[in-house]
């Protein structure tokens, strides 16, 4: 497979107090050293509890945002290699709620065709709306919303333009964040399958960001798994009916009726009564399977076999590292 974007040792912090000049002692790390590949035409769902960093990996991988240190390389390429503009149309994201970046006072024409003006993708105004009411048709948004202002969408309505926004740059990578979170059953087998849909359509290679593992499973290639900002396992489909490897992957596997979230308050209730160790393993102070040697050094995050990946101390002897 062919790597379309390539993450190396990403690093993302945030200041623990404001007031106080940014040093070692005052920050936290969103992302810790997080490394790996995101294939062309793949969708890799990326998962984990609130907070754990999947949203600030997100917006980093569409040029939203900027990590402290590490690299991102497109097709071969760093990204600051490239035109930034002409980089942010082969990057898009689909947001979670509609609402909060959508202009609601726009019409549904100015709010997909804004992208496709801006980067001059068609001049004449013929052309614009031709492209406009095909992207409707894509995404499956009624042509007599046209000229409708957002506001007076419903949801479902939205999360179409939503996406027919995203796909007026004809980008080769989208972010998919928390789209699956907090929808009725009726609106949630939408998202599904306007998700496949684009996915079949277009094919191209989707981060499909979520707290529902259930649902995220039945969608994609590849499972990436986060927690407290580090990526601890990356399970191939061929793997899927099995447990996770990583103990905190395993306890997900276990209770895949529950969201993620749900599951973190598990753990603050049961939680195994010992102290987080600095640079040791991130799970060390939850892990029911803690030997001696978690106590001594890190674990490395290491291929045990073919595009399965994980950073456990119960697999040191695996294979080699990323």
């Amino acid at each position: 497979m062919k790597p379309l974007i390539s993450i190396y040792k990403l690093t993302k912090y945030v200041k623990k107090d404001k007031v106080l000049f940014l040093n070692y002692f005052n920050k936290t790390k969103l992302l810790n050293n997080v490394s790996f590949n995101i294939y062309e035409k793949e969708m890799i769902g990326l998962v984990g509890e609130s907070g754990s960093g999947k949203s600030i990996l997100g917006n980093i991988l569409v040029n939203l945002s900027s990590a402290d240190s590490g690299k991102i390389y497109y097709k071969n390429k760093e990204f600051l290699e490239y035109n930034q503009r002409e980089l942010k149309k082969k990057l898009q994201i689909v947001f979670q709620d509609p609402k909060t970046v959508l202009n609601l006072k726009m019409t549904v024409y100015q709010i997909i065709s804004e992208p496709i003006v801006s980067h001059k993708l068609y001049k004449q105004k013929a052309e614009i709306l031709d492209n406009v009411k095909k992207l409707m048709k894509e995404v499956s948004l009624k042509e007599k919303y046209l000229y409708k202002l957002a506001e007076d969408l419903n949801l479902i309505n939205l999360k179409k333009l939503m996406f027919a926004r995203a796909l007026s740059l004809n980008p080769e990578f989208i972010v998919i964040d928390e789209l699956l979170s907090q929808q009725d059953s009726i609106q949630l087998n939408f998202t599904i399958q306007l998700i496949r849909k684009v996915k079949k359509k277009r094919n191209i290679s989707i981060l499909l960001i979520s707290s529902n593992l259930k649902l995220i499973l039945k969608l994609v290639d590849r499972l990436a798994v986060f927690y407290k900002g580090n990526l601890i396992e990356i399970i191939p489909k061929s793997r899927f009916s099995e447990m996770g490897l990583h103990p905190y992957t395993e306890l997900l596997f276990n209770k895949t009726d529950k969201d993620i979230d749900d599951i973190e308050n598990y753990l603050q209730l049961f939680k195994v009564k010992r102290k987080p160790v600095e640079n040791r393993c991130v799970f060390l102070d939850r892990c029911t399977f803690v030997q001696d040697i978690c106590y001594q050094k890190k674990p490395k995050f290491k291929e045990l076999e073919e595009e399965h990946f994980v950073s456990c101390l119960l697999y040191e002897d695996k294979k080699e590292e990323l």
